[in-house]
């Protein structure tokens, strides 16, 4: 939805999956689960070889001028092959997520993250965005770009009249994520309300609607 809200000309999407994340325990993002994320893992990357040229044609038959990737390591083997320009945009890489999981976990997990690593070198460059977590140097060049986002603007007014908060309320914008939310004592920022600050969230409390 966010792409289709920012493009300012037509654009076509499909879904295309190459790789599969990690898995954290609900309410908690600080917690990986080594053994279920590197199955995953191993599972989904041998499902994208697989099905390697099929993607690879496909691809190619929109004659792109460059690949652009978020993360994942595989299309940059596509642009590899197409001879087009290939760039990563991200602050991690799966090979780094994955290669403390693996060492514990056998020959097969290890082959996952040497593979995904040598799908990350074909790179022309890896755009590194911040936050960024410290990145394994591949043979890409590693460049800066900072922080990626939309420029902000002053809210306070606006805000006030759509949640019809009072002018004398102060407003405080609390993103805490959607992980590690489920042990918080929602009910001490009712109390905060009556002392004069409001709460806007970008995720919606787990427990349901707050009075404040």
């Amino acid at each position: 939805d966010h792409w289709r809200e920012r493009l300012q000309r037509p654009a076509s999407f499909q879904p295309h999956v190459c790789d599969a994340g990690a898995y954290n325990p609900p309410g908690d993002s600080q917690t990986t689960d080594g053994l279920r994320t590197i199955e995953a893992a191993i599972a989904a990357r041998a499902e994208a070889l697989a099905r390697f040229d099929r993607d690879l044609a496909l691809v190619g038959s929109v004659a792109p001028k460059v690949i652009l990737s978020d993360a994942a390591s595989l299309p940059l083997t596509y642009a590899r092959r197409l001879g087009i320009p290939g760039y990563l945009l991200a602050n991690f890489t799966w090979a780094d997520i994955y290669r403390p999981h693996a060492a514990k976990l056998g020959a097969e997990a290890r082959e996952l993250v040497r593979g995904l690593g040598s799908e990350y070198a074909q790179a022309t460059a890896i755009l590194r965005t911040e936050p960024a977590l410290r990145m394994t140097r591949y043979r890409a060049p590693v460049i800066d770009v900072g922080m990626v986002g939309s420029p902000g603007r002053s809210r306070p007014s606006e805000l006030r009249k759509l949640f019809d908060i009072p002018s004398k309320a102060t407003l405080v914008y609390s993103y805490l994520g959607r992980y590690g939310q489920s042990g918080m004592d929602w009910d001490r920022l009712a109390e905060l309300g009556r002392r004069g600050y409001h709460f806007i969230g970008f995720h919606p409390a787990p427990v349901g609607p707050l009075p404040n």
